[in-house]
């Protein structure tokens, strides 16, 4: 495994991450607390109600794509964080080497494929409450 190779893969992803996160943070005023009124509505002053709710939407999913993007950018520096320690490409799980291949493709990789699908598996019978335990869905994997 070319240690180099994936520290530079990560850097270059973490930049590509961040420059859309800041993208999007500059194309849209994020700080909704200008916005209210002294009720803690938006404010719609001058605005028809159907641009407000439209303009809402498009910050509720200009929220959620940040989020998503800073979630991206936490796996990557945790990834180089592992890189640094020498624990890179071990699983978090079973303590077993993840496989190059996976690496490859996926270089934030926490998890073997085995361990991810037990992991997926899990979460799907607590959205469905299928765990056959008393376990609650709201108890973190």
């Amino acid at each position: 495994m070319d240690i180099e190779k994936i520290r530079q893969t990560l850097i270059s992803e973490e930049e590509r991450l961040t420059t859309m996160r800041d993208g999007l943070r500059e194309g849209t005023d994020l700080d909704v607390s200008e916005q209210m009124d002294s009720g803690g509505e938006l404010s719609t002053v001058d605005n028809h109600p159907a641009d407000a709710a439209s303009e809402e939407t498009q910050r509720a999913v200009t929220v959620s794509m940040v989020e998503q993007l800073e979630a991206e950018l936490q796996d990557v520096e945790d990834a180089l964080r592992k890189l640094d320690e020498g624990t890179y490409g071990i699983c978090e799980a079973s303590g077993e080497k993840i496989p190059e291949e996976r690496l490859e493709a996926m270089p934030t990789a926490r998890f073997t494929v085995e361990e991810q699908g037990k992991r997926e598996q899990e979460v799907g019978m607590r959205r469905t409450g299928n765990t056959g335990t008393t376990t609650d869905a709201t108890t973190p994997i």
